[in-house]
């Protein structure tokens, strides 16, 4: 009896050491699901299976919006959070495991990846084993989500300014670079770029004829019988394109005007430069860097000859000149609309007239700049005469700490 009772005890405490030990094994996994968008979320904490989840949420929706797809996923998505160091999986697209070393950006990448590539098996039922258009659409949705907020931040306003900046000195990125994808979150800065040029593209083949959301769903598709994303373009864009007209100069003609979207905003030095960088061009007189000077265009007789010919060449200077109107503040405006006047006047053949103008632009310009520096110096010395120091500071760490809570509830703690 004494025998069986000890027996019986070892067996007991053993019961309750392999209790104990699943216990604690499954405190550190938290659940959290998503039934209508089919997600399955798993924490270290309750409080990060909620937040992961409903910023996967935001995400599934983002997708469900650019492809228009209405319906349940027939799929479950899996985000598991992992131990950092720990071995991980990746064979499975439908299965996301990142540990919280990863940085945001890098982890909705792949959220966007694998809920496109769920939605694309379940609309086509088939791969080719190709990914170029998946993995540039979800470089195109994690800027729209990470750098613009869309469907955490309230109302969706973009920022390409940075784009315009570029497309403003003619520097476009090759469509097919575009859509043929590879750039990861390995290289941050170079993604980033990336990743904001896919989100462009994008919204230009959404503004194409045609229901909301087909463009995609067909470029996917082909992608699913082995076409390539650019032969699929090709193809798709046939249509709506000029005759003798080529892809990339459909993109630098669409993005141009997509890109003035969103949030536009430049600085008075900036302007300055910019205007004087069209209104001008660099001559080499002699040796060395002191001997290139910057000729305004109306002292360049040839050059004028050449505009008069040249009736794109002037519509873009013109165009390019808008551009600027829009960053600029009213105050430079006038000024900017005179130079956009003067070039309508070259383009009917009045050089003489033109010349006229121009100048008459240049001293407006002038004079709205030198107006703007007056009101900055004036409001800088009221800030420094009535307002303390340490409350620029008291500002500043206001607005930090703002910065922080909003991004504590809207953004999940994914690193």
């Amino acid at each position: 009896m004494i025998v069986a009772k000890a027996h019986y005890s070892k067996i007991a405490r053993a019961i309750v050491i392999l209790v104990t030990a699943a216990l604690a094994c499954h405190a550190l996994t938290f659940s959290e699901t998503i039934p209508s968008s089919r997600l399955r979320i798993s924490g270290r904490t309750v409080e990060q299976a909620q937040n992961i989840g409903r910023y996967v949420d935001t995400c599934s929706t983002v997708v469900d919006q650019l492809l228009q797809c209405r319906s349940q996923p027939e799929k479950t998505l899996a985000v598991v959070v992992v131990e950092p160091g720990a071995e991980r999986t990746d064979a499975d697209p439908l299965r996301i495991e990142y540990d919280e070393n990863e940085g945001v950006m890098a982890v909705t990448y792949r959220l966007m990846r694998g809920l496109l590539t769920r939605r694309a098996r379940e609309l086509f039922d088939r791969s080719s084993g190709q990914t170029a258009t998946i993995d540039w659409l979800a470089a195109a949705l994690t800027n729209r989500v990470v750098m613009h907020g869309q469907g955490r931040l309230g109302a969706y306003e973009p920022d390409y300014q940075v784009a315009r900046q570029q497309f403003s000195q003619r520097h476009f990125p090759r469509m097919e670079i575009l859509l043929q994808g590879g750039v990861t979150p390995e290289a941050p800065a170079l993604f980033q770029l990336y990743m904001l040029h896919a989100d462009l593209l994008a919204a230009c083949l959404a503004e194409l004829p045609g229901q909301r959301g087909e463009i995609f769903r067909k470029m996917l598709e082909m992608e699913a019988f082995g076409r390539t994303p650019v032969e699929a373009c090709a193809f798709l864009l046939s249509n709506n394109l000029r005759p003798g007209q080529a892809l990339q100069g459909w993109y630098e003609q669409q993005v141009v005007q997509v890109s003035r979207r969103g949030r536009r905003v430049d600085v008075r030095e900036s302007i300055e430069a910019r205007v004087e960088a069209l209104e001008s061009i660099a001559v080499v007189g002699g040796n060395g860097p002191a001997a290139v000077q910057r000729i305004r265009l109306d002292e360049l007789p040839d050059i004028l000859r050449d505009y008069k010919l040249d009736k794109v060449a002037l519509a873009n200077l013109q165009q390019r000149f808008l551009e600027i109107r829009q960053d600029a503040s009213p105050l430079l405006q006038p000024a900017l609309d005179q130079y956009v006047a003067a070039l309508r006047t070259l383009a009917g053949g009045h050089e003489r007239r033109f010349r006229t103008e121009f100048q008459r632009a240049r001293a407006m310009f002038a004079e709205a700049l030198a107006q703007q520096r007056q009101i900055e110096q004036v409001v800088d010395r009221y800030e420094r005469e009535y307002v303390p120091p340490q409350l620029h500071l008291d500002a500043y760490l206001d607005v930090v700490e703002r910065y922080r809570r909003l991004n504590e509830q809207a953004f999940p703690r994914l690193e």
